[in-house]
């Protein structure tokens, strides 16, 4: 039950301390005296004083609808990355036999292809990150992207698919790709399934007395990001204090959470800590627009349908946390910093639409009304982080737990209530040698598995799990899902499984600086089935893993080059037992080699 969770709000916390750090504490004078009061003028003689005239009141000023702008600034952050992947049996050369289950590998037809054993593939992606600072104290942030994660060469000249509901065919000049001469723009609905600029999110910082206030679209990043992670670097950047966050494998993320949100923090006098309150729009149904009563109404208020089907999450935090250059600045004398914070979310939905109701605009009020259906679903989500930092040591933990209850699922086919408990946790440490140019880190990750959860067609990737367990008696839902967006290794995690779930996993990996803008890494990642009967091949052992990465990285210039390579060797879990499947088949090494380039801004 994956929700979107606490925006990058130490973001929002920093910008709030550094702040009121520069502006004073509520109550200062608005010019900044610094405590210090300036000398009083002296008396004017008696002959000067009967010179000064009185003043009479002060002239009322005209009201001002318009913001006070004592700065325009605009600045734009962002990256472009290319890159190309090779893979050789990344379906672990396990071919797809009628009737029986498919192969691991989720992108690509595996086993239909019987012949196909490489795969190699190019893309790109400019992300932009615009802030406009209204004022001092207001800001206003945006993300866009534009050709996100595009395939190089997939719109070749004429290439077009659906116009409406009719094929448009190829351009006479063109009428294969081999006369193709030119790439023309991504446009949905002509030639891709997506448009080449998406608009990821927009919220507003307003820095008030009391605390700052966050409203709009937002990412939402806690914690290591296990179970919300955002994708952006600065986000993810603020969480840890080592350089164990390379420049190149964080431009490379794919996912990232979402949060249409408002919600306020504050520090609270005395203790040093962040306490922030919110309240997320995790879903809300269908809404009036969807409806033939407003088919023609392209302007104007659209509003929710029926706010009992809202899926209303409320959150809760407190936190301790010192930024980056903060705990550098502390351990030049030699002291411990520990930082730490709780999450808590309380998720609660009461009736729902029937599964697989199709959106139609030309229903009326009244047929939506008609495919509702108790639901009566609840969650709590507690979360704790953790980070010290003492020396060249340092430790990060991240841990939650998912409790909670969905009542009626009878249009699902379930009977009986379904129970939720979860839970998951990402343990790693660090030890500096050499000036902190060689590093060595251990990391320990597991999330909960379910014996009654497992694809019905035995893929290993996530996304094709159905949350309800197969056995109809089971009363419990325990499987976890780490967050996609918090990377593992190259292959079997980030690929095949799409994330981490089902699984324990111990990865040690060691980093050596070569030189300052040059660096080596090494990761081996040994993982394990936590309930082996979920597995396609009724065992508990996964594989073994062994990703190697070199980086080059100017970032004063922005720019980074990357080459990776990585081997995943399966174990019994993923093989396919003849007793089960009829016909046995073995799986084999999956091989990757990976090129990035990026220019950060």
């Amino acid at each position: 039950m994956r929700s979107i969770l606490l925006t990058s709000i130490v973001t929002l916390l920093f910008a709030q301390g550094q702040a009121l750090a520069q502006f004073g504490a509520p109550g200062a004078s608005p010019m900044g005296g610094g405590g210090h009061q300036a000398s009083k003028p002296s008396k004017p003689k008696v002959a000067e004083a009967a010179k000064v005239k009185p003043q009479g009141p002060k002239p009322i000023e005209p009201r001002n609808w318009v913001p006070r702008r004592p700065m325009q600034i605009f600045s734009l952050d962002g990256y472009l990355r290319f890159r190309a992947d090779y893979f050789h049996k990344p379906h672990l050369n396990l071919r797809y036999i009628p009737g029986g289950p498919r192969p691991s590998f989720p992108n690509n037809p595996g086993g239909v292809l019987k012949n196909q054993k490489d795969f190699w593939n190019a893309n790109m992606r400019l992300r932009l990150e615009p802030t406009f600072n209204v004022h001092d104290t207001v800001q206003v942030h945006m993300t866009l992207d534009i050709f996100d994660n595009m395939v190089m060469g997939s719109t070749p000249e004429g290439f077009n698919i659906l116009s409406g509901d009719q094929y448009v065919g190829r351009i006479p000049s063109s009428p294969v790709n081999t006369f193709s001469t030119t790439q023309e723009t991504a446009s949905q609905g002509y030639n891709s399934l997506e448009d080449a600029f998406r608009v990821k999110h927009a919220w507003a910082d307003v820095l008030t007395p009391l605390g700052m206030i966050r409203f709009g679209r937002m990412p939402s990043h806690w914690g290591l990001g296990i179970f919300a992670n955002s994708g952006r670097c600065a986000d993810e950047a603020k969480w840890t204090v080592s350089s164990s966050i390379s420049p190149g494998r964080c431009l490379d993320a794919d996912y990232g959470d979402v949060a249409d949100r408002i919600m306020f923090a504050s520090r609270i006098p005395g203790v040093g800590l962040i306490a922030s309150i919110g309240y997320d729009f995790a879903a809300s149904g269908i809404n009036t627009t969807m409806t033939s009563n407003y088919t023609n109404q392209r302007q104007g208020q659209p509003f929710d349908l029926y706010t009992s089907d809202n899926v209303h999450e409320a959150f809760l935090s407190i936190a301790k946390i010192n930024r980056p250059d903060e705990v550098r600045e502390l351990l030049a004398q030699d002291k411990l910093v520990v930082n730490y914070g709780f999450y808590g979310m309380f998720r609660r939905q009461k009736s729902d639409y029937l599964a697989n109701t199709a959106i139609n605009p030309n229903a009326t009020i009244e047929d939506h009304a008609g495919n509702l259906t108790g639901r009566n679903a609840w969650a709590i989500i507690p979360d704790l982080w953790f980070r010290l930092n003492w020396g060249q040591i340092e430790i990060d933990f991240e841990g939650l737990i998912i409790g909670g209850k969905i009542n009626n699922l009878k249009d699902m086919g379930r009977q009986d209530a379904l129970r939720l408990l979860q839970w998951g946790f990402v343990l790693r440490g660090q030890y500096a040698f050499m000036n902190n140019s060689l590093r060595v880190r251990v990391e320990i990750g597991h999330a909960s598995g379910d014996s009654n959860i497992e694809a019905s067609d035995h893929r290993l990737n996530y996304r094709g799990l159905s949350p309800l367990p197969s056995n109809p008696k089971a009363k419990y839902n325990t499987l976890f899902a780490f967050d996609p967006g918090y990377y593992v290794d190259l292959i079997f995690f980030r690929q095949l499984m799409g994330t981490v779930y089902n699984a324990t996993y111990y990865k040690p990996t060691v980093e050596y600086d070569v030189a300052q803008n040059f660096g080596l890494r090494a990761d081996a990642i040994f993982s394990m089935a936590n309930d082996p009967v979920a597995t396609p091949g009724n065992s508990r052992w996964y594989g073994i893993e062994l990703d190697a990465d070199v980086e080059y990285h100017n970032l004063p210039h922005g720019f980074v080059a990357g080459l990776a390579y990585g081997v995943f060797f399966p174990l019994s879990a993923l093989n396919f037992p003849s007793a089960l499947f009829g016909t046995y088949q073995d799986a084999k090494p999956a091989q990757t080699v990976q090129f990035r380039l990026s220019v950060k801004f």
